[in-house]
C-alpha cells in the first residue's frame, strides 16, 4: 500500500507531499529501530539480572554456611581458653594434669576455617565478563573476599607450621612421642613435662598469641562482616 501510495505521488508530481511522506516513513523506521533496541536491552538486563541474582543466592549459601562454622570454632576455643591460662600460669598440679588429657593437647589440635569461594569466584568471573559498573554490594564481596581469605589462609598456616613444628621437636627429642602420639596413658616424665617445664608453657604461649591474639580477632570479624553482607544480599534480592 504504501509502495502505491509513492508511485502515485511521484507521478502527479508533488513533491512536496512525496518528502513528507519519506521523511515519515523513515521516523517511523527509526522509532522502530529504537523499540527493537529498547526491548533487547531490557532483555539483557533481565537476563543478567537474573544471573547475578542466582550468584547473590550462592555466595548468601555460602556465608551461611561459613558463619555457622566459624560460630562452631569459635566456641572450640572458647572452650579451651581456661585451659591454656592454667597451663601458663602452672595452675595444673601432675595429678589434675593426668586427668585433663586436652591439656596436652592445646598446641597440637585445632579447629580452621575452610572459606566457601564458589559464589566469590562466580561473582568475580561475572564482573568480570560483564562489562557492566561495579555497583556498591559487588564491591564490597568481592573486597570481603579478597581480604578473609587471604588472611585465613595465612593464619590457617601459621597455626599448622607451628603444630608442625611442636610434633617435629617432641618426635626428635622425647622417648615419650609415640605415647602422645597415640594417646596412650603418659609417664611420669611426660607428665612432668606438660606440667612443669618451661619449654612447654612457653610453646603454650606462643600458640595462645597466634591463636587468641590473631586467629580470634579474625574470625569474629568474619562473623561481623558476614552477616552484614547477608543483610545488604537479602535486601537486594527484595528490591530485585
Amino acid at each position: 500500500m504504501f509502495q502505491k501510495l509513492k508511485q502515485k505521488l511521484i507521478r502527479e508530481n508533488k513533491l512536496k507531499s512525496y518528502l513528507s511522506y519519506a521523511i515519515g516513513e523513515i521516523i517511523l523506521i527509526v522509532i522502530g529501530i529504537m523499540i527493537a533496541v529498547s526491548i533487547n536491552n531490557w532483555n539483557q538486563q533481565r537476563q543478567t539480572n537474573s544471573l547475578k541474582n542466582g550468584i547473590y543466592e550462592v555466595v548468601m549459601n555460602d556465608l551461611q554456611s561459613d558463619s555457622a562454622e566459624v560460630s562452631s570454632i569459635l566456641r572450640f576455643y572458647e572452650q579451651r581458653k581456661s585451659l591454656f591460662d592454667k597451663v601458663i600460669s602452672k595452675k595444673l598440679s601432675e595429678t589434675k594434669l593426668k586427668e585433663c588429657v586436652a591439656c596436652r593437647y592445646l598446641i597440637t589440635s585445632r579447629r580452621l576455617l575452610s572459606v566457601n569461594q564458589r559464589g566469590y569466584l562466580q561473582l568475580n568471573d561475572f564482573q568480570t565478563t560483564s562489562n557492566q559498573r561495579m555497583d556498591t554490594l559487588v564491591h564490597d564481596l568481592i573486597n570481603f573476599y579478597s581480604v578473609s581469605t587471604d588472611g585465613i589462609t595465612k593464619l590457617n598456616d601459621f597455626i599448622e607450621s607451628d603444630i608442625t613444628h611442636n610434633l617435629q621437636f617432641w618426635r626428635d627429642e622425647y622417648s615419650w612421642y609415640k605415647t602422645y602420639v597415640y594417646n596412650e596413658e603418659l609417664d611420669s616424665s611426660s607428665i612432668h613435662y606438660f606440667g612443669k617445664s618451661s619449654d612447654y608453657k612457653n610453646r603454650v604461649a606462643y600458640h595462645h598469641t597466634i591463636v587468641y591474639k590473631n586467629y580470634i580477632p579474625f574470625l569474629n570479624y568474619f562473623l561481623e562482616r558476614s552477616t552484614f553482607l547477608l543483610r545488604q544480599i537479602r535486601k537486594r534480592l527484595k528490591e530485585n
